[in-house]
């Protein structure tokens, strides 16, 4: 019993901040599993101590939101640097400060900001951008990126079909090698990103359409897994594949004019 007590509260202390470790291990109560329990505040205000930092640093992110505006409008002239809206500049300010850690989001609220504070672009700054963005994951972000240089990509379905009795179902979802180009993290997750973008709003995705142009789907078609799936059908089931594609909505345009141009 003692060696699984001493278990549960090695566990307990790894989320606890070095300075409060050893403070915590040699008091002689904190021996016992009831005990344990005393630590889970301890714990609990180790976990949130970024967020106590990033409060403590707001000031400083504000400092740096000014440098990214900067950068961001350098070649804007003076008197084209208008007010921005407070309906946009204030969520997107707060949602820019806690995103300083990740490139991707943090470029895309600073272009948001700084085309909301341009004359020449604030007309076509949305105030739901700002909720979009805290939508999207940073691979995301990164697949749309590629998306809307290409404005559309090829992706496929596979399907799984029985003749008798006669009826099918999809084995594979949104597949595309776009991963390769926006160098994910977690490329597995593709299907997702692309059906959470066509949730925003920010493409259309299609699966009873295709694209005709001459060797378009040969680079997804030929991957391994999917070679690996057809190869599966036999007598019983035939898998089949089912083109379709991603395309940059209307929306989309709007989004990437202000947000990542």
């Amino acid at each position: 019993m003692d060696e699984l007590n001493n278990k549960a509260l090695e566990e307990v202390a790894k989320q606890l901040p070095v300075k409060d470790l050893y403070e915590d291990l040699g008091k002689p109560t904190a021996q016992s599993v009831g005990n344990v329990l005393g630590l889970i505040p301890r714990a609990i205000n180790g976990a949130l101590e970024p967020l106590h930092i990033w409060i403590l640093n707001k000031e400083y992110n504000i400092e740096r939101t000014k440098k990214l505006l900067e950068d961001k409008l350098l070649n804007v002239a003076p008197e084209d640097i208008v007010e921005p809206e407070a309906y946009v500049a204030v969520p997107a300010i707060q949602s820019l400060s806690y995103s300083m850690s990740d490139d991707n989001l943090r470029n895309l609220y600073a272009n948001l900001l700084a085309s909301a504070m341009n004359i020449n672009k604030k007309q076509y700054v949305h105030p739901s951008f700002t909720e979009v963005i805290k939508q999207l994951a940073p691979d995301e972000a990164k697949v749309f990126d590629v998306i809307r240089r290409y404005n559309v990509y090829p992706v496929i379905w596979v399907r799984r079909e029985k003749e008798k009795p006669k009826g099918g179902v999809y084995v594979l979802n949104s597949f595309s090698t776009i991963n390769k180009i926006a160098n994910c993290n977690y490329p597995d997750r593709l299907p997702e990103y692309l059906e959470n973008l066509a949730r925003l709003k920010l493409v259309n995705l299609y699966n009873d359409r295709y694209l005709v142009a001459a060797d378009v789907y040969k680079e997804v078609e030929e991957c391994e897994l999917i070679k690996s799936l057809i190869g599966k059908s036999d007598e019983e089931y035939t898998f089949e594949i089912n083109r379709g594609y991603v395309e940059l909505s209307i929306f989309g345009g709007s989004f990437s004019k202000v947000c990542c141009e």
